[in-house]
């Protein structure tokens, strides 16, 4: 019996600068540090620097990095411009006094600077924005990048297990051989500029951007910000992120197309996990077919629309040997109904058993729309900053700006807090009132937007801009 253990490098080199013990300053003096266009392609998961020794806290994410709750304080990033990267430009993990100045953060996929469970952070004299505005493949393809080393050890461990795909059997030797072959193929086109001809690789935007939401600014409590937005949260706990200060800061172009991915959920699996009856299997939310990593099991795409039979794609082969095949405790959830779907060919009749999911991106994260500034569970809050509207603002999918919903004042001046919960949604000039009379002049928040569009509202249910 054997198991697959999981390197703390699974998914890569997640950052080029680790800042992992207290008392830093990282001076950039004025130079810019970014991927290359090769690494880009290939490493989908990175930030150019991380405060904390590992992107997650302990328990969560798609790797077991270890230990990972120790706080890091007295912290400065200063002077200098951070670009190409395939997620963060900054991101970090529990950290106290920390200071991003005179910082240029561009050229990112996914938030130019997310930290969770800050306390006491200024960000001051910074410019973030400016997204990667071509993205040659979708996320399927960072997908297949954080499931390759997983594959590749179950065909170290033995290359004659097969999967059987509509009545045929295929080594999972043969599955990762073909995995490799069309991201090796992705990536030669990639690097030579030509069109992706992958048709599970390559981006279906028109647009070319992106098909995940991104933030400028992303503040958020203790532990990963890939769920909806938190609601009711005691300030007083460990958990809240507080004290934060941004000024004199423009946050711009923050912009994608992001198109919800829709797997399945097995209802009673969901049911009893949160009844506390049994114990949740695979990363994310419970009973959500995810493969190892996390990433969803893409049903809609997989289904035929006519007969309801698997046709699946080399992605989708790879998910079913790993869900299969993977060793105990298993973090895919790939149960045996899919499998048995997949193998015999027939139609899917598990309609009253499984249902879709929704409002769910490749990772199963919750679409929140794409946010200039967002705070999530943060108290004591002042933000001077410029929000610019992108000119293609009109044909994204979701809206772009500062996320303000339910603001309370408990205090004067700086220690003024806010408590962020759901808002229903309001158009843009109706919510902007309805925040200004909320806001006293202790808390200054200078937005400005181009286009005749002053700030957005999000409300966490994604839709096609009206």
């Amino acid at each position: 019996m054997w198991q697959l253990r999981l390197p703390r490098l699974l998914l890569g080199v997640f950052a080029a600068i680790t800042i992992e013990c207290s008392d830093v300053v990282l001076d950039l003096g004025g130079k810019t540090l970014r991927q290359s266009k090769a690494f880009n392609t290939q490493q989908r998961f990175f930030s150019c620097i991380e405060i904390s020794r590992a992107p997650f806290i302990t328990g969560q994410g798609l790797n077991d990095f270890g230990e990972n709750d120790e706080l890091v304080s007295n912290v400065g990033i200063r002077v200098g411009k951070l670009g190409l990267s395939s997620h963060h430009g900054i991101h970090g993990n529990t950290m106290d006094n920390v200071e991003i100045l005179n910082v240029h953060i561009t050229q990112f996929e996914v938030a130019g600077i997310s930290l969770n469970g800050a306390k006491r952070l200024l960000i001051s004299n910074c410019i973030v924005g400016n997204f990667v505005a071509n993205v040659p493949t979708s996320s399927a393809y960072s997908q297949a990048r954080f499931l390759h080393p997983v594959l590749k050890q179950l065909v170290l461990e033995d290359s004659e297990r097969c999967v059987t795909i509509r009545g045929q059997p295929i080594p999972i030797k043969t599955s990762y051989a073909s995995l490799v072959t069309e991201m090796n193929a992705t990536f030669v086109e990639v690097m030579t500029d030509k069109p992706v001809t992958s048709d599970v690789f390559r981006n279906r935007n028109q647009s070319m951007l992106s098909d995940g939401n991104v933030y400028g600014i992303l503040v958020n409590r203790k532990g990963v910000a890939v769920g909806d937005f938190v609601g009711d949260l005691d300030f007083e706990s460990q958990d809240a992120a507080h004290s934060v200060m941004i000024q004199n800061t423009r946050v711009e172009r923050i912009n994608s197309e992001a198109i919800e991915i829709r797997g399945l959920q097995y209802m009673e699996k969901a049911r009893a996990v949160a009844a506390g009856l049994e114990a949740n299997e695979g990363y994310g939310n419970a009973g959500v077919l995810v493969d190892s990593v996390g990433a969803i099991f893409d049903f809609v795409r997989v289904c035929d629309p006519v007969s309801r039979a698997y046709q699946g794609h080399v992605l989708s082969n790879a998910q079913l040997a790993v869900g299969k095949y993977e060793a105990e405790p298993k973090r895919s959830y790939i149960p045996e109904e899919v499998l048995q779907w997949a193998t015999c060919g027939g139609t899917w009749t598990h309609d009253d058993t499984f249902s879709l999911t929704t409002g769910g991106d490749s990772m199963g994260h919750t679409m929140k729309g794409n946010l200039g500034v967002s705070m999530s569970g943060v108290a004591c809050v002042g933000v001077e900053a410029t929000v610019v509207v992108p000119a293609t603002h009109g044909r994204a999918r979701f809206d772009v700006g500062l996320l303000l919903e339910r603001l309370i004042e408990l205090g004067k001046g700086f220690s003024t807090c806010i408590h962020f919960c759901k808002w229903p949604r309001l158009s843009a000039s109706l919510a902007w009132q309805m925040a200004r009379v909320s806001m006293r002049a202790s808390m200054f928040w200078r937005l400005r937007a181009r286009r005749g569009i002053l700030v957005s509202m999000s409300s966490g249910h994604g839709g096609q801009c009206k």
